[in-house]
């Protein structure tokens, strides 16, 4: 899915794997606001 949005409509993509644990809520927090802060650019 992620390389059709990317390719074909040309829209930025995140894709995001936990297992909902309490150690990933970091990873998760960084990753999203890397995201964000990319696609508001």
């Amino acid at each position: 899915v992620g390389e059709m949005v990317k390719e074909k409509l040309g829209k930025p993509f995140l894709h995001l794997e936990t297992d909902y644990s309490q150690s990933d809520v970091e990873t998760l927090r960084v990753r999203i606001n890397a995201f964000l802060e990319m696609i508001q650019e």
